[in-house]
Formats: structure tokens, sequence, C-alpha cells
């Protein structure tokens, strides 16, 4: 049997068959679709991994930054009642200032002795023995 004796039986025996409607498109979009990578489950947990770090990097600061305002405001309280008492006390040493400073020496039927501090200049205490 010679080749073309073959191919002429082959080709009388396979019947030739029309692709169906749409098949090169249904095919060409098939091989698109293999040709795209598919998506790696390590990118996806980078891609993730960087979306959660982000989420963080945005929510602790704004978590410290209520804290610090909280304690800011704390402070500044305190700082208002420290400066509201130094008023007061500043008030209360002008007062004692200007009233008239005596000590009582002691007396007699006749006199009383006493001492105006207010006008004694102020001196340096000394050890006793020195």
């Amino acid at each position: 049997m010679g080749a073309d004796r073959l191919t002429d039986l082959l080709r009388d025996a396979l019947v030739a068959q029309r692709a169906s409607e749409g098949f090169t498109a249904r095919t060409l979009a098939r091989l698109e679709r293999e040709m795209q990578p598919a998506p790696r489950r390590k990118l996806r947990l980078a891609l993730a991994a960087a979306a959660l770090a982000c989420l963080l990097g945005a929510v602790i600061p704004l978590g410290l930054y209520g804290h610090k305002q909280a304690e800011k405001a704390e402070i500044r309280a305190e700082l208002s009642r420290l400066r509201a008492e130094y008023r007061k006390l500043a008030g209360e040493l002008t007062a004692m200032r200007a009233q008239p400073r005596w000590v009582y020496l002691g007396g007699t039927d006749q006199a009383d002795f006493m001492v105006d501090l207010n006008r004694l200049e102020p001196c340096r205490a000394q050890s006793p023995g020195r």
C-alpha cells in the first residue's frame, strides 16, 4: 500500500467536521484567561498585610492622640488649680505684709514694750558659736 493510497482511504473514512458557532471565540477567550497569571496567595497575603499595616498606622496614632488629649486636659486642669492656689496665697501674703507686724516684748503697769517688725532691716541668720 502506497502513501497516496493510505491518504485516500483515511480521507474517505474520516468525515470532515465543522466547528460549532462561536467555537473560535470561546477557545481564544479560554486561552487568554489561562495565559493571565493566577492571583498568587502570597501576593494576596502581602497586600492584606500592607492594608492592615496602613490601617493600624492610622488607627493607633489616633488612639494615642486621644489619650494624649485627655492627659493634656488633666494637666491643664491641674495647672489651672495650681495657678488659682498661687493667686490666693499671693493675695494672703500681700495682705499679711500690709498689716503692721508687732511683737509684744512685755511690759509693766506703766508701759508695754513692742517692736515694729516692718521697720527692721532683714539680717542673715548666723549659727550660734560664730
